[in-house]
Order: structure tokens, then C-alpha cells, then sequence
């Protein structure tokens, strides 16, 4: 278990960004959440191996949030409010990341992420109404 853990971390932080792009990488993965960026992505660190760690962007996936730099004062205060939120329910603690992969044409790191609890953080957001799944194409309705 640990040689596969070991492997999965390995492969998520040292291939460079144009050997991951569109692919699936092991999972799952333990990591201490560093910083909440916004409402949708948090800065991560993972232990490579003994003494090193690594720190890499991970957005969550299945999910639109507003954006800070939205259209109107109502999607601006609903992107501080998912932050916020995400600030709440992690706190500084380890999460686990599940379904880790790339977005094509991008390095964009994206994974479905779990509190302790197994709590998925993106169905958190959008049961709060801080979000909505991003599978539905719908256009931004932040601003109505």
C-alpha cells in the first residue's frame, strides 16, 4: 500500500505538465491543503517521498463557482462566500483527492476532493448555493 502511494504521488508532482495533459492519474491521495485560492481552488501539499513535499494547484471538479472578478456586486459576494466556506471546511486540514486529471489543452489540475468525513467538497458548494454542477452548460446566472 505505501510502494502505491508512493507511485501515485511520484506520477502526480513529477511529470512535467505537457505529459499529463488529458490523462487520469492515481488516486486516491492524501494531501494538507496550504491555501485556499478561491471558492474552486486550493494550493496543495504532497509527499513525494521521505523530506520532500511539493505544492501544486488542484481546482475542484464538477463544479462552476462565481468568480471575484464577476460581472455584478452579487457574484463577487457569492465568490468571497465560497471561500469563505471552503476556508470553513478544511481549515489548514489534510483532504483526499479522488478522480485526479488534467482539463485537455491545459495543465489545470482538477479532482474531486474530500474532507475527512468523506464529504465531497463540490456537492458541499452546490448544496450551500455557492455553486452549481458544471455539467449542466448552463450560462453564469450569478448576475440577474
Amino acid at each position: 500500500m505505501r510502494h502505491l502511494f508512493f507511485t501515485a504521488t511520484c506520477l502526480f508532482l513529477a511529470l512535467p505538465s505537457w505529459a499529463l495533459a488529458a490523462e487520469k492519474l492515481p488516486d486516491p491521495v492524501s494531501v494538507k491543503v496550504l491555501r485556499i485560492i478561491d471558492g474552486d481552488t486550493i494550493t496543495v501539499q504532497v509527499h513525494v517521498r521521505l523530506g520532500t513535499y511539493r505544492k501544486r494547484n488542484v481546482s475542484l471538479d464538477g463544479i462552476d463557482i462565481p468568480k471575484f472578478e464577476g460581472e455584478c456586486a452579487a457574484e463577487r459576494e457569492l465568490a468571497e462566500k465560497a471561500k469563505a466556506y471552503l476556508e470553513n471546511a478544511i481549515g489548514g486540514a489534510r483532504v483526499t483527492l479522488n478522480n485526479i486529471h488534467t482539463q485537455e489543452d491545459t495543465d489545470r489540475l482538477l479532482a474531486r476532493v474530500e474532507l475527512h468525513d468523506g464529504t465531497d467538497l463540490s456537492d458541499a458548494l452546490i448544496y450551500a448555493g455557492l455553486g452549481r454542477p458544471s455539467e449542466d452548460g448552463s450560462p453564469d446566472v450569478w448576475c440577474k
